[in-house]
């Protein structure tokens, strides 16, 4: 299953963090390197056990916390409106 990101957002990095800024509504949101790599593969259409071996291979956490992170992340992002 893949995810996809509402339109009108637009992202910048910034120093570490990616920025994500509704251009609708104004709102901004601010997630950390996880986050953002997350977010790349998200709006790369990436697979999400694509995103999740990346987190694995850059990250000393073990896969189920990975994924426990990941799932949550995900949740968020669906309930802050930023997923269709």
């Amino acid at each position: 299953m893949t995810y996809k990101l509402r339109p009108n957002l637009a992202t910048r990095d910034i120093h570490g963090e990616l920025v994500v800024v509704d251009m609708h509504s104004g709102a901004y949101h601010v997630f950390n390197e996880v986050g953002g790599i997350i977010w790349k593969g998200l709006a790369a259409a990436r697979e999400p056990a694509d995103i999740l071996l990346e987190l694995t291979g850059t990250f000393a956490v073990a896969a189920p916390q990975i994924k426990a992170d990941f799932d949550r992340f995900i949740d968020q992002l669906k309930s802050i409106g930023l997923l269709e």
